[in-house]
């Protein structure tokens, strides 16, 4: 069945990406929203941090799920822009919908790291990943 897919789409597939989800995603919860800047921002931070994501070794050797480290990302631009406390309540109501686990191990782990990996960033220090 997938083979029959896979050739009728002429082998044009995306695999998914914390780019993408975000990019898909992000809209649903910030629809109502009226700080755009506060938004835009919070979008490009959370790609941002997708980014940085596939430089660091313990994102690429500890399969991550990119589903994970995309709503780490989102949670922690939510939190970083203080959004309204009603986007991070719709986004935990979207992903209830959807049978994602935000407090799971893994989005906590990718969170933390991201946290670091900003930190870093921020600061010009690379010796946390060396």
């Amino acid at each position: 069945m997938e083979l029959s897919v896979a050739d009728t789409l002429g082998w044009h597939l995306h695999p998914p990406t914390s780019m993408r989800f975000i990019e898909n995603f992000f809209p649903l919860i910030m629809c109502d929203v009226s700080d755009e800047f506060g938004v835009a921002s919070a979008l490009e931070l959370s790609r941002f941090l997708t980014e940085l994501s596939v430089c660091v070794y313990q994102f690429t050797s500890s399969n991550s799920k990119p589903s994970s480290v995309a709503i780490a990302a989102i949670l922690l631009s939510i939190s970083h822009f203080q959004l309204p406390h009603t986007i991070e309540d719709k986004f935990r109501e979207l992903a209830a919908s959807l049978s994602l686990e935000l407090n799971s191990p893994e989005i906590s782990k990718c969170g933390k790291l991201l946290s670091v990996i900003y930190a870093c960033h921020i600061s010009h220090d690379p010796t946390p990943f060396r």
